[in-house]
Formats: structure tokens, sequence, C-alpha cells
């Protein structure tokens, strides 16, 4: 297959009625790299001879991808491990499906990225980052999963830069300007992108009155990451385990009317579009369904909260229901 793989390449590139080339892989999986057993194999031969094949077959794949002066591009579906995410790397494009995972798997078998993806990667992602990969054989998954998980270097990055300007221009000193005995580790690492390619609605950013192209960062005053899990489809019922598991009666914001931050998976996003709701009917919608008794809250809590709402809800009591925020 490497051999015809290779035939196929050079002659998309002496082929002048071949414009692009769009290379795909076929049934589940993009490319998942040599076989193991052949892998084991090889492995007992000796080094001139293990060379010589990588020399003559695999990497005569890499020399035509990289003398190629035509378009090429990867649609990649399903697993696509070692060589197979190197032969990736080596188009000009990569088009990832929902359903792709990339992983350069050679540490598991105690071998180096040998084709071509020691090259290439750190190339296109960076050196840190692509060590990263090399090194653990981490599985990429084309989704935003973990957005607000371990994450990646540039969660690290982003986040340590967002907080010294927190602290130095806005004054969020701890013991001084931040003055919270516990703290909260997510003040410097809990940084992740909007999944803008798999939302049905425009970016927060665009919302906010930015230019679609323009790269901005949202900061908020979290005190914490309170998620809930829910597997029903029924926008109702959605709605209600959302407003439910944003009540907090010990939370500031239903005491002074504050600004909650909820954080949307792109498949909850969509069910909600394709029953018709906008981004502000969404909004709207939580917003009614978070409303809280106030007698959930203790009574001096709630004195607070007569006293610091006052002016927004009016007076009342223990009946009334209190909106997250104003």
């Amino acid at each position: 297959m490497i051999d015809e793989w290779d035939g196929y390449i050079a002659d998309a590139a002496q082929d002048p009625t071949v414009k692009v080339v769009l290379l795909m892989g076929s049934g589940r999986a993009f490319c998942v790299g040599a076989d193991a057993d052949e892998m084991d194999a090889r492995g007992k031969q000796d080094e001139l001879t293990r060379k010589n094949f990588l020399w003559q077959h695999v990497h005569k794949i890499a020399l035509t991808m990289e003398r190629m002066d035509k378009p090429v591009i990867a649609a990649v579906n399903g697993l696509v491990r070692g060589a197979g995410a190197d032969m990736a790397l080596m188009c000009d494009i990569r088009i990832a499906g929902e359903s792709t995972s990339f992983a350069w798997s050679y540490v598991n078998l105690n071998v180096i990225a040998g084709d071509g993806g020691t090259y290439c990667l750190p190339k296109i992602i960076g050196m840190p980052r692509a060590l990263e990969l090399f090194w653990t054989g981490r599985t990429v998954t084309s989704g935003a999963n973990d957005c607000l998980g371990s994450g990646t270097w540039a969660n690290a990055t982003l986040g340590r830069a967002l907080r010294l300007i927190a602290m130095n221009v806005g004054g969020a000193v701890p013991g001084e300007g931040a003055p919270s005995t516990h703290g909260f580790p997510g003040k410097l690492q809990m940084c992740c992108a909007e999944n803008e390619a798999e939302s049905p609605w425009e970016p927060l950013h665009v919302e906010r009155g930015f230019a679609r192209d323009i790269s901005t960062a949202t900061v908020v005053a979290a005190k914490g990451v309170w998620s809930f899990l829910t597997t029903t489809q029924d926008v109702d019922d959605l709605l209600k385990v959302f407003g439910n598991s944003m009540m907090s009666p010990a939370g500031g914001e239903y005491r002074t009317g504050g600004w909650p931050t909820l954080v949307l998976a792109p498949e909850h996003a969509q069910v909600f579009a394709k029953a018709g709701l906008s981004k502000a009917d969404f909004k709207r919608r939580v917003w009614e369904a978070s409303k809280m008794p106030a007698s959930m809250m203790d009574p001096i809590y709630l004195a607070v909260a007569q006293m610091e709402r006052r002016a927004e809800l009016g007076e009342f009591t223990s009946d009334t229901l209190l909106p997250i925020s104003a």
C-alpha cells in the first residue's frame, strides 16, 4: 500500500489536469500507521535492513509530499495514529470530522516518530506542544473535550498572562485586592477557547460587538466550577436541569444579582438551536428557570438580599422568586 500511495501522489504531481489532491481514508479510520505484527517482525532485522526499508518505502512519501507544488488536503476521519498521523501532517490542510482522534503513539512501542512527524508537528503547533504529544502518546480529539480540565499548554500560558494583568493592573493581589482566605486555583489556569466551529450561535466576542476575525479574551470573576450531567434531549427538561443546578442559596448572585457564566456543550446548544431558540431566547429561558425561592436562604442572608436588591426588585418576601442576575 505504501508504494501505491507514493505512486498515486507522484502521478498527481505530474498530471496537469490535477489542480488539488484530496487525501482520505476508507472505512472507519484515516490511517492507523504500521501493522504491529509487521513492526515486531521488522524489529528482529538488523539496523541497516530496517533503515533501508524506511528510506526506500515510507520516507519516499514524505519526500514526494514535500516536493508537491499542488495543494494537498487531508479529509481526516476516525482514528489517526502513528505514521498515519505523520502522513496527515505532510498535507497542506487537515479537515477533521467529529469522530477524529489523533495520537503519535510511537512511544507505546518504544520507538520515536520516524515518518516525518518530528519535522512537521513542531512547525505546525510549536515545539513544547509537539514534545508533549510525542512523549505521552496522548490522544487528541477534534472536539472540545475537557475544555476546563487539564487543558493544554495554551491554557496555562493565557491563564497566567490574564492573572498577571488582574494583579498588576486591576490590583487583585492576594491579601490586598483579593482578600479571600482560601483562594481558587482556577484563577491561574481555568482558561478555555470557545468552540465556534460547532456552535449554532454567534461567538461571544461577536455578540459583544467585536468583529468575527478579532481575537479576544473574556475574564469572569468565577468562584469555581459546578458541573452537571444530563442525557435528556428535551428542551424543557434541559432548561429545568440547568436552572435547578444553578440555584445556590449561599451564592452571592442571588444576594446581589450577579453575572453567572454558563459554559454550554455544543451538543446541548444544537438541541436548543434545532428547537428554534436563538442565543437570546436561550438566555431568557435559563434566567426564568434559575429563579430561586427566597425561602431557600437563611434568615440573615435573606435580610441582606432584601436590602441589597431593593432598588432592583422592590420589597420582597421569602415567597419571592429571585432571579440569578439583574
